[in-house]
């Protein structure tokens, strides 16, 4: 069984939202691994790191869900560690500055994205036009850089349990056809 890695971002736990709702819909598929970061809501890149690192066991036949500050963390690691997924879904990722959130400067991927050579064909990338927290641009840049599809929803805001979003069918979709084939 393939491994599935959920990572979560700023202030998130992939055990209380839609990261959680994807895990136990493909709990049957893949084998699932939940990257928990202690003390989400404080934003210390080394402790994100070290989360990373501690817990993801394979990458190269592993896939990859994350979202917001787990993006950029996930990303960082990736370049990093030069090692590349079967496949990865990003929702609401940035690698700029964004105003208001201050905090996450010390985030970004400092190396280009383009080092990545993501699979088109199995990795994606997801945001919402009206998201208020990562402007759906920073996203669509991300995704040209890395060179796979973008995915913008009228709706979803920053696709978090207090936007809502405890389900999120579309992602399941997408494995079903481009993951399980």
């Amino acid at each position: 069984m393939e491994n599935l890695f959920l990572i979560d971002g700023y202030g998130g736990s992939p055990k209380v939202n839609w990261l959680d709702w994807v895990g136990r819909n493909l709990e049957n598929k893949f084998q699932i691994n939940k990257i928990f970061i202690d003390k989400p809501d404080v934003a210390e890149v080394q402790k994100f790191d070290n989360a990373l690192v501690s817990q993801i066991t394979e990458v190269e036949s592993s896939y990859f869900i994350s979202h917001s500050l787990g993006c950029v963390t996930l990303l960082r690691y990736l370049i990093k560690t030069k090692r590349v997924p079967k496949g990865i879904i990003l929702v609401s990722p940035f690698d700029q500055q964004v105003p208001g959130f201050e905090m996450f400067d010390e985030f970004f991927v400092h190396a280009s994205l383009e080092l990545l050579n993501l699979d088109s064909n199995k990795s994606i990338i997801i945001s919402s036009m009206n998201d208020p927290s990562i402007p759906f641009k920073y996203s669509q840049e991300v995704a040209e850089k890395l060179q796979i599809p973008f995915i913008l929803f009228p709706t979803g805001a920053h696709f978090r349990a207090s936007d809502g979003m405890v389900k999120f069918p579309e992602i399941l979709t997408y494995i079903q056809s481009y993951w399980e084939n």
